[in-house]
């Protein structure tokens, strides 16, 4: 048998590497689309939403859905919809949690000390919602400082842009590949309620889902008044994850075992 060069040693390595540290299709769909991620995920959500920041952590200056109507928040929300285009995905792909992928990748370390080394992803029906600078600064904006005369909107951010999922499943995987089962009201379950949201469930198949369509990532702008004129300065991807002050710390590893032994 023919020797192996160490250039053949060298590509063999690297080939090895990519396909060891590939990137997880929710993260590519963010990144690729220019959104920053949404933790935790909410309940409710809306383009037009002003904050004091640029995380959606932060106290909120006024949500839409406080000032009109469910109706007239539909149909705004209607009007701004987009499909968007599925990374291609094998449904047997596995995806290391030590690259740090968006979402699920803010609590790895917790899920580290539960055993969760790799995960599998399914994902269904993604759309985008985003409002034009025109209609945001003619439309939205002014009829929001209509309703609410006093509110100073000037150095606060806005929503330009929402990222939406009709279906979320992650399959919790071991160092080995062998599936974690996701249990109701088990430490994993628990885990992921209290860091990324109460949307998270177990299913049947004892995944980890959210099963119904749900936010995932955004974009803001920051809103700049000058006399009775309004701009807004969209904010890039970059910037707005720099902004993001609030750390989601780890729960202790003697909490995860409390949390077990309560089972």
């Amino acid at each position: 048998m023919k020797a192996l060069s160490w250039k053949n040693i060298l590509l063999f390595s690297l080939v090895g590497l990519v396909a060891g540290c590939a990137t997880d299709p929710l993260t590519r769909l963010l990144k690729e689309n220019r959104f920053a991620p949404i933790t935790p995920i909410p309940e409710i959500q809306n383009v037009g939403d002003v904050y004091k920041k640029a995380d959606l952590r932060s106290n909120p200056v006024v949500l839409i859905r406080d000032v009109f109507s469910q109706e007239v928040n539909e149909k705004l929300m209607n009007s701004l919809k987009g499909g968007v285009q599925l990374p291609s995905i094998s449904g047997e792909q596995q995806f290391s949690l030590g690259v740090t992928p968006d979402i699920i990748g803010y609590v790895h370390g917790e899920l580290n000390a539960l055993h969760v080394k790799k995960f599998r992803l399914k994902l269904a029906g993604a759309y985008q919602y985003i409002i034009s600078e025109d209609r945001l600064t003619s439309e939205l904006l002014p009829a929001l400082k209509k309703q609410r005369p006093a509110l100073q909107l000037s150095d606060k951010f806005v929503v330009l842009a929402l990222l939406q999922v009709s279906m979320l499943e992650y399959e919790l995987l071991d160092e080995k590949g062998t599936k974690i089962e996701v249990t109701p009201g088990g430490e994993i379950e628990k885990v992921i309620k209290a860091k990324l949201s109460s949307e998270w469930k177990a299913n049947e198949q004892r995944n980890l889902t959210i099963d119904h369509p749900c936010f995932l990532g955004y974009r803001v702008g920051e809103i700049i008044e000058v006399g009775s004129k309004i701009e807004v300065k969209s904010l890039p991807v970059e910037d707005t994850a720099r902004a993001k002050k609030t750390v989601i710390k780890e729960i202790p590893t003697r909490t995860l075992r409390m949390m077990q032994r309560s089972q």
